[in-house]
């Protein structure tokens, strides 16, 4: 017998929910018996559950499909969990060890910062720290205002896209946990923001500002070191901004790419007025690029366009592998449809589904950020040459999820 699929309130190892109840499940595999007849859980503070902190027993009462941890947990704290089965043809088995670890402690005490520039000024927000002394652990606990990506010393942070998802931002806005592995030394934190839901063009009234009107970002690094000190960085306007090379985004215009922009002028930042209330730890599950399609054909159509042909109709991105001449401008314009045989999207009304990247000279794998496209046809204007089918691929983006077929 084995023991597969440990979840916690359907999710796998969950990190930074804001759950008010703990419900674990499991399935039991490869084996001939029936029925289950007894189970025993347990929950520790450390992977070989060696700190115990709950130990149903052996019960015949645990239900496979949701048994509540009768557990009161601490913040910023990760615990383990495993379970027991005997089956009732005399099986046994016992699971390997899944977590979960809990947000923050809620009393937030970093800034929403803002910077001091046009609203409409596209930005990344950074600081450098200095990490004196080796660290145990860190946790960054943060959100962005309309949508954000999140890097350490230039490395994409997560898997997650669209951070931090549409919400009802007047009602809750839901941030994220990070494990950045901060090295000894200079550390680069950076934050790209985009409009969004938040602040862009939403709504088939082509409205804008629907929740806010500027860019913001909150965030608080919890640092603990291995010489058993803590410390907490917050967002504050020391943090300074820059231009970002995602010059205009929108979630129904698409996106401007410019990797040749001058991004070097400092740009300061200061607080903005935000309800800090309404923060609470995350709860809906990871947006993530779920798979990978190769496009099928290129076609040139009876009007004369370029067009990739990804098989089937998806949501989410187009990434690409483009080593264009410095200053050269392509345009891809997304649709679902083809009509008499040409590229067609006017069923989208106005709104534009496109993306423009402007080259540097550099060959880059580029995708998008803070949009996505509903579309099967890709519309390529501007490349030189013949666009080669192997450098494109299709991110399929969406809720993760299993399909029923892999449980």
């Amino acid at each position: 017998m084995k023991i597969t699929h440990l979840r916690l309130n359907h999710l796998v190892n969950p990190l930074g929910y804001g759950f008010d109840h703990y419900v674990v499940s499991y399935i039991c595999e490869d084996t001939a018996a029936l029925r289950q007849t007894s189970a025993r859980v347990r929950v520790a503070l450390d992977a070989d559950m060696s700190q115990m902190i709950y130990d149903s027993g052996e019960r015949a009462d645990i239900c496979s499909t949701g048994f509540e941890l009768p557990v009161q947990t601490k913040p910023c704290t990760r615990y383990y969990w495993d379970v027991t089965v005997k089956a009732d043809n005399k099986d046994e088995a016992k699971s390997e060890t899944a977590w979960f670890e809990t947000p923050g402690d809620g009393t937030w005490t970093a800034d929403f910062i803002t910077p001091v520039a046009d609203k409409k000024l596209q930005v990344c927000m950074y600081k450098e720290i200095n990490i004196t002394k080796p660290v145990a652990r860190a946790r960054m606990y943060m959100t962005g205002l309309g949508v954000y990506e999140f890097y350490l010393n230039g490395s994409k942070q997560g898997d997650e896209c669209l951070l931090p998802g549409f919400c009802p931002y007047d009602s809750y806005i839901p941030y994220q946990t990070f494990c950045p592995e901060l090295r000894q030394g200079n550390n680069l934190l950076e934050v790209d923001l985009g409009d969004g839901w938040y602040k862009g063009w939403f709504g088939l009234r082509r409205k804008e500002e629907n929740y806010g009107n500027r860019l913001a970002m909150t965030g608080e690094l919890y640092i603990w070191y291995e010489d058993g000190s803590f410390e907490k960085i917050n967002t504050d306007p020391t943090w300074k901004a820059r231009k970002s090379h995602i010059v205009y985004s929108g979630i129904y215009p698409g996106e401007i790419y410019d990797a040749a922009l001058d991004c070097s002028e400092v740009i300061d930042t200061e607080k903005i007025d935000l309800d800090k209330s309404k923060l609470c730890p995350r709860i809906d599950p990871q947006i993530v690029v779920n798979e990978e399609i190769r496009p099928v054909q290129l076609l040139h159509t009876p009007a004369g366009e370029t067009v990739l042909d990804m098989g089937q109709n998806m949501v989410g991105w187009l990434q690409f592998r483009c080593d264009a001449p410095k200053g050269s401008s392509i345009l891809f314009q997304f649709g679902e449809i083809l009509q008499d045989g040409n590229f067609y999207n006017k069923n989208l009304r106005t709104a534009k589904a496109e993306f423009t990247y402007i080259s540097d000279g550099t060959e880059r794998v580029v995708r998008q950020h803070f949009t996505f496209y509903g579309y099967r046809f890709v519309k390529i204007t501007g490349w030189a040459g013949v666009p080669d089918l192997n450098d494109f691929r299709g991110l399929v983006i969406h809720s993760k999820m299993e399909e029923i077929g892999d449980i």
